[in-house]
């Protein structure tokens, strides 16, 4: 063969490679602009304002359940009335929305039941628009290679498509799923009385007070406040009917300023079992242990712990067993009318460590009492506003007892609060 003859044989044989190899990727390409064209629906999810689910007979859901919107909030139609989980609802409608498949499984009406798809055997999910439009899909059995379940979408109705399975779980909601898990609709700010586990608390001016078998206390203002959000925010972990060991649980009701009830109901432990019931609505709310102590929160943890509850900046004068002290600018002054002689107290240290104290306990006041107090302070603000503290001693050497004369129970502070008035006993 001559030499001419064989480079032109080379040079053929080079550019049929390259043909090849041109065509395999234009193919490649074009494959994948053909994967990506596997969205079937255009629409936004927020645009449903319907959705039906008929379950086949056997399944361990509902065998239909239907949903409507209105004024964009979500509620359960059948099998029962009432609202539903909006943020279940709208992940159920937005996997639907995005629906892909990944290829053809079957093509016509003949090939249907081998894939479970029929309307008896398939669980056909319907999602109406806005716009009276209805979009079908048909679930059925579970592909045995990969995650994948075949589907029969409304938009391509003679073909089974494969699909990634989420979209069975998704669809696959009982009633528990679907109903609204909040218990209270209630603004925070709208509560003004409280009653729950024997006590009450009300809404003052100042903040709240709280009132049991006995008496009434100052309540610490942010620690009610922060409760009654978290108890406002408690969600059902399930839903029950109230039953007659319910009605042993302690009260819990709420009204507003002008004493309508805003919830009325008990809420404790049946059975082991933390419920909430809501007597006007005859449901019963089963709750998550965590909520346990938001439900059984004692007494203690409501109460003012803050020795004194006069604003520092104001404070202008006090006396500590005759002694007085007044402010003068940014000083305290001892003052003596000449029959006591000066203490040396560090009045302005005092102040300061006094309103920063804060009580670790609580203990009975013993009316009957005639022990005297190792000190009695008096306390007067520049806007007139008295306070008196009686310190007595406690039965730890590192605490005293502090009372007032409005509070019923003794407050227990540590004793380095009132050190720096040792030299005015």
């Amino acid at each position: 063969m001559r030499p001419k003859k064989l480079w032109i044989i080379l040079l053929v044989a080079i550019l049929a490679l390259l043909a090849v190899g041109v065509w395999d990727h234009s193919k490649t390409e074009s494959g994948k602009e053909s994967a990506a064209e596997k969205k079937v629906l255009e629409f936004k999810s927020e645009d449903v304002t319907g959705v039906e689910i008929k379950n086949p007979d056997g399944s361990d859901v509902p065998a239909f359940v239907s949903l409507k919107k209105n004024e964009g909030s979500w509620s359960l139609i059948s099998p029962e009335n009432g609202a539903a989980d909006a943020a279940v609802v709208d992940t159920m409608i937005k996997l639907l929305a995005d629906f892909t498949y990944t290829k053809v499984a079957g093509e016509g009406e003949e090939t249907f039941a081998g894939y479970g798809v029929t309307e008896e055997s398939a669980r056909k999910v319907s999602l109406t628009k806005a716009n009276g439009e209805v979009i079908h899909f048909w679930f059925g059995g579970k592909s045995p290679v990969g995650y994948s379940v075949y589907v029969r979408q409304s938009l391509k109705p003679h073909e089974v498509l494969v699909a990634n399975q989420h979209l069975l779980s998704a669809t696959s909601k009982t009633i528990v799923d679907l109903r609204s898990k909040t218990i209270f609709s209630i603004d925070p700010a709208s509560v003004s009385s409280i009653e729950i586990n024997s006590l009450k608390l009300s809404r003052v001016s100042s903040g709240w007070t709280i009132k049991n078998t006995t008496g009434e206390f100052t309540a610490d203002t942010s620690a009610v406040d922060s409760w009654l959000a978290d108890l406002l925010a408690i969600k059902a972990a399930g839903f029950t009917s109230p039953s007659t060991a319910d009605k042993a649980l302690p009260k819990l009701a709420l009204t507003n300023s002008k004493g309508e009830v805003l919830f009325t109901g008990a809420a404790g432990e049946v059975a082991g079992k933390l419920r909430l019931i809501h007597t006007e609505k005859s449901l019963g709310y089963d709750i998550d242990s965590g909520s346990k102590q938001i439900l059984q929160k004692p007494l203690e943890d409501f109460r003012a712990k803050k020795v004194l509850d006069l604003p520092i900046a104001e404070l202008s004068a006090f006396k500590v067993n005759g002694h007085s002290f007044t402010k003068a600018g940014e000083k305290w002054e001892e003052g003596t009318d000449g029959s006591t002689k000066p203490t040396g107290v560090d009045a302005a240290a005092f102040v300061m460590d006094l309103d920063f104290a804060r009580a670790t306990g609580f203990e009975k006041n013993d009316k009957k009492s005639s022990k005297k107090p190792e000190w009695t302070i008096d306390l007067e603000t520049s806007k007139g506003e008295k306070r008196k503290l009686f310190v007595f001693e406690s039965k730890s050497t590192e605490n005293v007892n502090v009372g007032t004369e409005v509070q019923p129970d003794l407050m227990v502070v540590p004793r380095k609060v009132f050190e720096k008035l040792a030299s005015a006993k």
